[in-house]
């Protein structure tokens, strides 16, 4: 989307449509691809950091066979859908994960989804407020997700706890090359 200001049309999420049969939404590619496809994918790279270059032969095998089972996937996933009577509605809810990974989040309102926000008092509110704030800017800036910048629970972590030195804050585990905080 950033590059051409656009997302593809009609927009098919695989997760989405599987849940529609009855998968729990956290169901992965390679498990559907097993059970539909009969090919079992190594997950070993399914969490690797995509943005480490260069990327690793085992890495772009993995991402290679994203590209090559995707659309077989879908195919069946869609035939299977439309037999349930879902077919709108799973389109629909595709539609709608699309409508909100586009919708332009204010940098000042990032800290509301987090997830556990409400929990905190007003003080470590704030903190969080100007922690996600701080990590929405870099994600867009560095055009990558927020997560990749910071984690969730450490932006959490650090406004429930407000460590004041950087020994509290290796107290909390949260210091190291992958946690790069604002200071």
């Amino acid at each position: 989307m950033h590059d051409f200001d656009c997302v593809p049309e009609p927009m098919i999420d695989t997760q989405v449509v599987a849940a529609f049969l009855g998968y729990p939404i956290s169901c992965g590619f390679a498990s559907l691809v097993a059970e539909h496809l009969g090919i079992e994918l190594d997950k070993s790279e399914s969490r690797t950091d995509w943005l480490a270059r260069p990327l690793s032969e085992k890495q772009c095998d993995y991402a290679a066979a994203d590209v090559l089972y995707l659309l077989p996937l879908a195919e069946i996933l869609m035939g299977k859908v439309t037999e349930a009577g879902y077919l709108e509605d799973a389109k629909d809810e595709c539609q709608r994960v699309v409508a909100r990974r586009q919708k332009t989040l204010k940098p000042e309102k990032a800290y509301m989804n987090i997830h556990n926000a409400w929990q905190l008092r007003d003080e470590q509110l704030a903190c969080l407020q100007l922690l996600a704030q701080w990590r929405l800017n870099q994600a867009k800036a560095r055009d990558m997700a927020v997560n990749f910048v910071v984690k969730e629970e450490h932006l959490w972590k650090v406004a429930r706890y407000l460590p004041g030195s950087l020994g509290e804050l290796d107290a909390l585990g949260l210091t190291g090359a992958r946690n790069s905080l604002p200071w």
